[in-house]
């Protein structure tokens, strides 16, 4: 069984020119409504063996605190520079390439693509995952080479709106 937890970069600024796209950081809102979904999974216990960001600054503020959610790490957050402008393929590209022994991962990156990516496992599609929002889908694969090939099930979709 593979698990994988979508997961949507916090809130961040827009307003301020002189900053890049890619160095945007989160509000406080954001760091706060992350923090929301964090309780969230550890109050529930849910494993993850494997953290992948963007580089994007937002995204890696929002994947330090993800990490708090789960049982303690002996990584660092995987930091994936293609999730920055990543398509939907793209994702899955990722996750292709991931040992075999791994079977529970977060990946954290960005809209449009990230809801494009989870809208491939949902019956039922996103208009947008909303920031920090998180769409965890369980897939009856032994192998992540399986997963385009292998049913799948949505355990959750959490979003700050619902805790």
């Amino acid at each position: 069984m593979k698990t994988i937890y979508i997961i949507r970069h916090g809130k961040s600024a827009h307003d301020n020119i002189y900053v890049s796209d890619h160095n945007r950081a989160l509000l406080p809102k954001g760091e706060e409504r992350t923090r929301l979904i964090a309780e969230y999974i550890k109050k529930n216990n849910f494993p993850c063996q494997l953290i992948i960001s963007s580089s994007a600054v937002r995204a890696l503020h929002t994947a330090r605190i993800i990490t708090t959610a789960f049982p303690p790490l002996d990584y660092e957050i995987v930091v994936e520079p293609r999730l920055y402008n990543a398509s939907a393929s793209e994702y899955l590209d990722i996750l292709l390439e991931l040992d075999d022994a791994i079977s529970q991962v977060a990946i954290v990156g960005h809209n449009p693509h990230i809801t494009d990516f989870a809208n491939n496992f949902l019956s039922e599609k996103l208009e947008k995952m909303l920031t920090s929002a998180v769409v965890c889908i369980e897939i009856n694969a032994d192998k992540w080479s399986e997963i385009p090939i292998s049913p799948y099930d949505k355990k959750f979709i959490i979003t700050f709106k619902m805790l």
